[in-house]
């Protein structure tokens, strides 16, 4: 299984939210490298939403995950 498949396995699949950061450090590479093949995933037609986030000492993080179409 290539590195879209796992990352599209999590995110539509198994419907869990991940930041680039957590994808990146599971399968041993860089956030770009995570957010072009979430680019080729949403390219394919499925919606991938960026949420982001801020926690409780002011720092954004942004999360992904699958979602409905609006």
């Amino acid at each position: 299984m290539n590195m879209k498949q796992k990352i599209f396995q999590q995110l539509v699949t198994e419907g869990k939210q991940k930041t680039a950061a957590q994808l990146a450090a599971q399968y041993n590479t860089t956030e770009a490298t995570i957010k072009a093949r979430i680019s080729e995933i949403r390219h394919a037609g499925y919606p991938i939403y960026a949420n982001r986030r801020v926690d409780t000492k002011g720092r954004a993080k942004t999360f992904y995950r699958h979602g409905s179409p609006t």
